[in-house]
């Protein structure tokens, strides 16, 4: 049996971290709009930004043998995207506005996690690499028709 090469590996879990980067910053821009943003998300920026944040995880996460290094990284997520809902403009929003959009953001942040683990622990699983290519083009369709 041959071995993989290490180039090809590379390059398929970067195309599936630039995958998942495209769907969440999709549903970022969901989020933001639904949630009371008042200004819409740059898709550049916020795909870059994510694309950069799974290449970190995806390295970091690879290696991760003590326990109390993965509550870090959760814990670390959930005060991110609590800070990304925020620090977005938003309209006046009452104290259940605010709730709502706090819990959307991080239940979408601890999601986004969860898929970046995937990626950094199996590699690449045939059912996660086949499952991502549909929930992109999902994330992109509502993205691109629910106006906004």
């Amino acid at each position: 049996m041959r071995r993989s090469n290490g180039r090809i590996v590379g390059a398929l879990i970067l195309a599936r971290a630039i995958i998942e980067a495209i769907a969440f910053a999709c549903l970022l821009a969901l989020a933001n709009a639904f949630s009371g943003g008042t200004g819409p998300v740059s898709l550049t920026v916020a795909t870059a930004a994510l694309t950069g944040v799974s290449c970190l995880l995806i390295a970091g996460l690879r290696d991760l043998p003590d326990q109390r290094r993965g509550t870090a990284v959760v814990m670390g997520t959930l005060v991110a995207t609590a800070l990304i809902a925020v620090l977005l403009p938003t309209r006046s929003l009452d104290a259940v506005g605010w709730l709502a959009r706090l819990i959307l953001f991080v239940v979408l942040g601890e999601t986004y996690l969860w898929r970046v683990t995937s990626i950094a622990r199996g590699a690449m699983r045939w059912t996660d690499a086949r499952n991502a290519a549909p929930f992109a083009a999902v994330a992109i369709g509502l993205a691109a028709v629910v106006p906004l």
